[in-house]
């Protein structure tokens, strides 16, 4: 869903769900949680961690500066995965986050976004985050916290899980 300019997508009261932090350690199979906490502490968390944020984008423009106005300040890289925008999503980007990594995909599709981000990145964890401000980018410390605390391998929102939510389910 798309937000006015400038405008975060929580902030305009848009943010479809209220995500819960799942971390656990994959087994081959898939993941065993093993931590599940709410995502209320806002310290900071991420401890010296090198936090790569890679954003898939196309067509983003306006939704990049509430996206990028909720990112933690400490973070390693933001990197833009864009698919051939048409508008000016790379252009907001730069002139957001002047040191903002702008990337082309190689191929079309979210999941090949995603595979340049991750490929690109250099951080010591990596978030996927979504350029529409369906997920609060202020969160991005609770998912590093819950690795950090529980040695996982990957944390996930869920909008099913206890504590979580959404206006769309």
């Amino acid at each position: 869903r798309k937000v006015p300019s400038g405008q975060s997508a929580r902030a305009s009261g848009s943010l479809p769900h209220r995500p819960v932090c799942r971390a656990g350690r994959t087994d081959g199979r898939g993941i065993v949680e093993t931590l599940s906490r709410s995502a209320s502490r806002s310290r900071s968390i991420l401890y010296g961690t090198r936090v790569s944020v890679v954003i898939p984008t196309l067509n983003e423009e306006l939704n990049l500066p509430g996206v990028f106005s909720r990112l933690p300040q400490d973070l390693h890289e933001v990197i833009i995965v864009d698919g051939g925008s048409t508008d000016d999503t790379v252009v907001t980007a730069r002139r957001l986050l002047p040191d903002v990594r702008v990337i082309a995909q190689t191929r079309r599709g979210k999941g090949n976004a995603i595979a340049c981000g991750l490929t690109a990145s250099t951080g010591d964890v990596v978030v996927m985050l979504d350029a529409d401000g369906s997920s609060d980018a202020a969160e991005i410390p609770h998912f590093v916290e819950a690795l950090l605390a529980s040695g996982a391998d990957v944390a996930k929102g869920s909008r099913f899980a206890a504590g979580g939510g959404s206006d769309d389910i």
